[in-house]
């Protein structure tokens, strides 16, 4: 190889490990932010999930004010569950509704299985930056989580937000 070659190969060396480097940096940093996510989740599942157990990792992303993201889950019947979502610390207001498989939103339901009056829904619609809700289905099936980002005043036009799935620890 001559020195024009080793010249040119040592520039592309450079510039691989230079676009390589942020790469695993970024891989890194979405590693850890995953598993603070999990940690700030867990700390608030302590305070407003009492009994319940994180089940999965968390769910992240960003949202924009306004913006709404549906996560689908499969429930068993008669299995409480619990559904956390904290935003970053510009996200003023996130909430959460549950959804039937149809779509429409699930009733909050009386000890004789009747919707409650005046109707309310299975869900946390408070103006904070952290909501919760926990439900027990009565049928087994598909269920929908949505989380909504009602207020983010980010410099960026996003505020990010995690979502951690929670459950009655199962008896062995």
């Amino acid at each position: 190889m001559n020195k024009k070659n080793r010249v040119r190969a040592a520039i592309a060396l450079a510039i691989g490990t230079a676009l390589l480097f942020p790469v695993a940096s970024s891989a890194q940093d979405f590693g850890t932010l995953i598993r603070e996510a999990g940690e700030d989740l867990d700390r608030q599942a302590r305070i407003s999930l009492r009994g319940l157990r994180r089940v999965v990792p968390p769910r992240t992303g960003a949202l924009a004010t306004g913006e709404k993201v549906e996560q689908p889950f499969s429930l068993k019947a008669g299995v409480e569950y619990g559904f956390l979502a904290i935003g970053d610390e510009d996200a003023l207001d996130v909430d959460l509704q549950v959804l039937d498989s149809s779509g429409g939103q699930v009733p909050v339901l009386d000890r004789r299985g009747r919707p409650v009056k005046p109707a309310r829904f299975v869900e946390d619609t408070r103006s904070d930056q952290v909501a919760f809700v926990r439900f027990r289905p009565r049928t087994a099936g598909r269920y929908v989580v949505r989380t909504i980002m009602f207020n983010c005043e980010a410099p960026a036009p996003t505020c990010e937000y995690a979502l951690g799935t929670y459950r009655v620890p199962s008896r062995r």
